[in-house]
């Protein structure tokens, strides 16, 4: 028999009847029965929290069962910590056991130091990518010393812009420079290649370089102002992150349009430019493809037709599907821990606040029968494991207050006896937690 066991630890439920040492839910015992202890355990322990353990690892056979636990005012990365610790303790101690952690710690925990462990790697490759491609288009010297300076400095702009903007740097904001490095190549290789088609055409350096600017000033002042727009227009978007890759990005973009209209020209006048009277392999490329769109026009509109109504049509077949685990890649514990949820128990926990009208209004009989029917009506439904609702906790301690008798096992029809169970539920409730956990 396996066990996984998912929770931040050190905290364990408090016991008012003795138990095993840690970690809890850790029985012996074949599928699909339960241990003599867990079935004991489940009534001493306090609340319904004890009672609904007990049911869940009942409706998943009893071969895995999961361990939610709560810590009080503590740091993400402190709880992921311990967790970690924890982990290898138990799993020293136990080896026949199957362990895994995951949780809303290890998650945030995980968003913060993707970028810490992502950028050592992604950076350097990055840039030596870059060189290369710049070197590859331009095959010259001076022409990628001048682009690397725009690119370099377009992407410090932005990086300076999160600190300016007062955002704090999230695994969303970190893709800006690389963005505002592309858009900024982009200008760049433009302008370069005006000069260079200029001077083979047997214009001189400077004169090239006004001519290219006179060419390219319009066409990248639209294309860095519409691509500007473009991101601006995730301000509509209900996402923090999203807002502030927005005005990165944006901020990104301008500075790369300037400089490309500045230091580029300024450089490139001052460098040594050495141009190669035969063009390159991208410039052939794209002389070549010309005179294939315009031998070809019709043939080439009726296949991009056709490719464009394919695309539209399939886009009904897109699904909306966001696993936060997803994310990362299989090295991360947090995604490990959360497959083996999914995979295993076959089920995540989705919580739905039920709003009251009026002040006090959760105690009000009325709908506390509206949420226990609502709660009814779940449990009938397809591919709904376990419901558990405040009505629940309602009926339970109403029966608990007559003496446990079932017929009592139900919502009391007076609104004060309701909320007097609500504050006795409440003032029991460990240090910390209140009636939304």
């Amino acid at each position: 028999m396996k066990t996984a066991i998912f929770f931040p630890p050190k905290q364990a439920p408090r016991q008012t009847g003795q138990a095993p040492p840690w970690p809890l839910g850790l029985f012996p015992g074949a599928s699909p029965g339960l241990s003599p202890w867990l079935e004991d355990s489940a009534q001493s322990l306090e609340f319904e929290k004890a009672a609904r353990l007990r049911d869940r690892i009942k409706e998943m056979g009893g071969a895995f069962t999961k361990i939610e636990l709560k810590r009080i005012e503590e740091a993400n990365d402190a709880i992921a910590a311990d967790s970690r610790e924890l982990l290898a303790k138990v799993r020293q101690k136990y080896p026949s056991l199957h362990f895994e952690i995951t949780g809303v710690s290890l998650l945030q925990t995980a968003f913060n130091h993707a970028p810490e462990l992502d950028a050592p790697v992604i950076w350097p490759s990055m840039f030596v990518l870059l060189v290369v491609l710049i070197f590859v288009l331009t095959r010259s010297l001076a022409g990628t010393v001048a682009t690397l300076g725009v690119i370099i400095l377009s992407a410090a702009a932005g990086v300076g812009a999160i600190g300016y903007y007062g955002y704090n740097v999230d695994p969303v904001v970190t893709v800006a420079p690389m963005i505002i490095l592309t858009l900024a190549i982009a200008d760049s290789v433009h302008i370069l290649s005006t000069v260079f088609q200029q001077i083979r055409a047997g214009a001189d350096k400077n004169a090239a370089l006004r001519k290219s600017m006179e060419i390219n000033l319009q066409p990248i002042f639209l294309t860095s102002l519409t691509t500007a727009v473009g991101f601006l227009v995730m301000n509509f978007s209900d996402s923090p992150p999203f807002h502030h890759l927005r005005n990165v990005t944006a901020t990104g973009v301008g500075v790369a349009w300037l400089l490309s209209m500045t230091f580029l020209p300024a450089a490139l006048s001052v460098l040594p430019l050495r141009v190669s009277q035969v063009p390159t392999a991208g410039e052939r490329f794209i002389e070549a493809l010309s005179r294939i769109v315009i031998s070809n026009p019709r043939k080439l509109a009726l296949g991009t037709s056709i490719l464009f109504v394919f695309l539209i049509a399939s886009i009904p077949k897109i699904v909306i599907n966001d696993f936060p685990h997803r994310y990362f890649d299989e090295t991360s514990d947090f995604r490990r821990g959360t497959e083996f949820l999914e995979n295993e128990l076959g089920f995540f926990d989705f919580d739905m606040s039920i709003l009251a009208t009026g002040p006090g209004g959760i105690s009000d009989p009325e709908y506390l029968e509206a949420l226990d029917r609502f709660e009814t009506w779940l449990r009938t439904q397809p591919n709904v494991v376990h419901v558990m609702s405040f009505a629940q906790i309602i009926k339970k301690l109403n029966k608990n207050m007559h003496g446990d008798d079932p017929e009592w096992y139900r919502i009391p029809e007076d609104r004060a006896l309701a909320a007097q169970y609500i504050l006795l539920y409440e003032m029991s409730l460990p240090f910390g937690l209140d009636l939304n956990d």
